[in-house]
């Protein structure tokens, strides 16, 4: 059996009794209330009783008169105050009747948990004089707006409820539930944020047990902030903070509102006021904040990038040197508490700096394609260039810009002299110095008589680390490579002619680079037509002992041919021979008749592989022993 015990008797519990509101002047009309929250009224009329004729009633005052007798009732529904004027047969003169009709809003009030199973009511609701509490258990009290007198349930009850209704006839009531226990429990603050607006926000710890419980928020140190209840909330928001200039301590106490007992205080988080100053290549971080609360270490959150290791408890300052200008940075400082808890700053954004030079480029290579140049080049690592500029000789005046690490120069000319500098600006607007001047590779060449071909190339500029060695590369017309020689540090280099069967040769010189991370650079495309080395004898004899002078034939590179035809003539311009195989010649026939010693005319004409066709004619002489 549950024992439920009222303490501090002095609670009187009374009702409001309101005497029958009457009609004026002669009271021949009356109601049951004077006040009363919105319901239905009966109208009593000694005058006109039931089934009289004659009376109406104007209910709301507004010159509206209905027909009524004894018994007539009206529903008022709309708080307010009400003249109510009632005629009497075919008397003029009238009765009168104020009636207040009451909000019948449920009243308003808070429900506190105590020690030793006692709960405390607080009307916070002003509509009426008097509330009356229903505690389900013993008597009803009533008071006026405020606190009651703790109530005492003597044991523990889950979802007690209790409800609160104004003093006054037809109010509704509002009706709470509370779990009676023997001790109420103490409540940590589990993390503090500072938001953008200066807002600080506190979050509790979180549990039905924390419900109707009456916490009290303090601040600690200076600027202290007046005590603020805290109840059936999980969450703080205090506006209006200077976070930036100060910082600021918060602890939660447990109070208890039937006894009056001073609070029991838990955990204290502590906000930080941080500042982000911009520096040459580093960003300082500085904080202040106070260590109370059993403070363990700070972490720093940065974005872009990593979290930044973890400060002391005693410091308050660090260099952030892990960071490139022009680069926005965010920083927020978290405080670590011991249960896990955190306090976390309000954030911070900067924009790096830096006022060093930018480092010289210094790795361009080039490779040169019929009339134009294409350049690339490999900036340092430690600055971000925004703008490229690139020059020419001879003036070196501007040809161009370029975002990228690389530019086309569409009027390059390997008969001139051209070189190239190139400069840039970083994003935190640092102009680095001019490069060395970079020369494209320029190779020329000459056939020679003995059908070899002798190239010459001018030295690659554009490399810190120099050039390791220049490889002559060589192709034939389909883009194949014949050969590759590395040649060491020459600037010259003699091709044989050893190779037979390609007539059309195509050179380029490669620099290779000392250093492995940078590209080779190449030269233009040098084009050699090799000789088809035509000859042929001035004279013959067919019945020569000696092999090679018993015939008349022209004698070329053959391979070098695709198409061959030669024709003999007379004096008088008869054709006596003609042949398209090179390897056949005239015997000094015609018709299986031998010709005359004499001179005779010939035409030989050839194409050749780099599709040109050569014409040669001459005279040869016919001999006979």
């Amino acid at each position: 059996m549950i024992i439920r015990i009222v303490i501090l008797i002095g609670t009187f519990i009374t009702y409001c009794v309101q005497a029958q509101n009457t009609s004026a002047p002669a009271g021949t009309v009356s109601i049951p209330y004077t006040q009363t929250c919105p319901t239905t009224i009966t109208f009593t009329m000694t005058d006109c009783p039931l089934g009289g004729q004659g009376c109406a009633i104007d209910y709301l005052g507004d010159g509206n008169f209905l027909a009524a007798s004894t018994g007539a009732t009206f529903n008022y529904t709309t708080p307010g105050v009400y003249t109510i004027r009632i005629q009497i047969g075919a008397n003029p003169v009238q009765e009168t009747l104020h009636l207040e009709i009451l909000p019948d809003t449920p009243p308003a009030f808070d429900l506190y948990s105590c020690n030793g199973h006692l709960v405390q009511v607080n009307i916070t609701d002003t509509q009426f004089s008097q509330y009356i509490i229903d505690y389900d258990a013993g008597p009803d009290a009533n008071v006026a707006t405020g606190s009651a007198l703790p109530y005492s349930y003597g044991v523990a009850v889950n979802d007690q409820p209790i409800s609160v209704r104004g003093d006054m006839p037809n109010c509704p009531a509002n009706t709470k539930t509370i779990d009676v226990v023997a001790a109420t429990p103490a409540r940590d603050i589990t993390q503090l944020n500072v938001t953008p607006d200066n807002t600080i926000v506190l979050d509790l710890e979180q549990d039905p047990a924390f419900d109707n419980v009456l916490y009290q928020l303090e601040t600690i140190g200076t600027p202290a902030l007046p005590n603020q209840s805290v109840y059936n909330t999980d969450q703080i928001n205090l506006p209006s903070f200077d976070p930036d200039n100060e910082y600021y301590c918060f602890r939660l106490g447990k109070t208890d509102p039937c006894t009056g007992d001073p609070p029991v205080y838990t955990n204290t988080l502590c906000s930080a006021s941080l500042h982000v100053a911009t520096q040459n290549n580093n960003n300082q971080i500085t904080w202040t904040t106070n260590t109370m609360g059993g403070l363990i270490d700070f972490s720093i959150e940065k974005n872009p990038g990593d979290p930044l290791p973890n400060q002391a408890a005693a410091t308050s300052q660090y260099n952030d040197m892990d960071i490139r200008c022009g680069t926005d940075y965010t920083y927020r400082l978290v405080s670590n508490y011991p249960g896990g808890y955190k306090s976390f700053s309000k954030s911070h954004t900067v924009t790096a700096i830096s006022t060093d030079v930018p480092i010289t480029i210094n790795n361009v290579s080039t490779v040169v394609n019929d009339n134009a140049v294409d350049l690339h080049w490999f900036p340092d690592a430690n600055f971000t260039p925004s703008l490229y500029t690139i020059y020419k000789s001879p003036s070196f005046a501007s040809i161009g810009t370029s975002a990228a690490a690389t530019l086309t120069d569409p009027e390059y000319n390997t008969q001139l002299d051209m070189c190239y500098q190139i400069g840039y600006d970083d994003v935190c607007g640092n102009t680095s110095a001019l490069s060395t001047p970079v020369c494209p590779l320029k190779l020329t060449g000459s056939l020679e008589d003995d059908n070899s071909v002798t190239l010459y190339w001018t030295p690659y500029t554009g490399w810190s680390n120099n050039v390791n060695s220049y490889v002559v590369q060589r192709y034939n017309v389909n883009g194949t490579l014949l050969s590759s020689v590395d040649v060491g540090q020459s600037t010259t280099y003699n091709d044989p002619d050893n190779a037979d069967d390609e007539q059309l040769i195509f050179y380029r010189i490669v620099a290779q680079p000392n250093d492995p991370l940078v590209t080779a650079s190449v030269s233009n495309e040098l084009r050699i037509i090799k000789s088809n080395r035509i000859a042929y004898p001035s004279a013959f004899v067919p019945n020569s002992t000696i092999e090679q002078n018993r015939t008349f034939r022209v004698v070329a590179k053959e391979q070098y041919n695709v198409a061959f035809e030669m024709q003999i003539f007379n004096r008088w311009g008869e054709l006596l021979f003609a042949t398209t195989n090179i390897e056949e010649g005239w015997d000094g026939t015609y018709k299986g008749n031998k010709m005359p010693e004499g001179t005779y005319v010939f035409i030989a004409k050839f194409t050749d592989q780099a599709g040109r066709t050569l014409k040669h004619s001459g005279n040869v002489v016919l001999l006979r022993k």
